[in-house]
């Protein structure tokens, strides 16, 4: 799957309860939604199993704790990462 589709499928994921303040992809990859309280604990584990779900990957407790899982971007290179198993 190429970075773009990733990056749509990653964005409708993420707005499946509100939109997203950005609407530039720049800022969407770097925007950092664990930080700003966008999404709470609950939905935490909705878009961990949503993105399992959708790309077909299991995404291990360390990736959820890893840097990367808190931008889109990173989000981005996890989905990558896990999918080339």
């Amino acid at each position: 799957m190429t970075q773009k589709k990733i990056f749509e499928k990653l964005i409708e994921i993420l707005e499946k309860n509100k939109k997203l303040p950005f609407r530039t992809k720049k800022k969407i990859l770097n925007f950092r939604y664990l930080d700003v309280g966008f999404i709470d604990s609950i939905q935490i584990m909705s878009l961990i199993i949503n993105i399992e779900k959708t790309f077909k990957i299991k995404i291990s407790a360390r990736d959820t704790e890893s840097n990367d899982f808190r931008t889109v971007k990173g989000l981005i290179k996890i989905i990558k990462k896990n999918g080339k198993k």
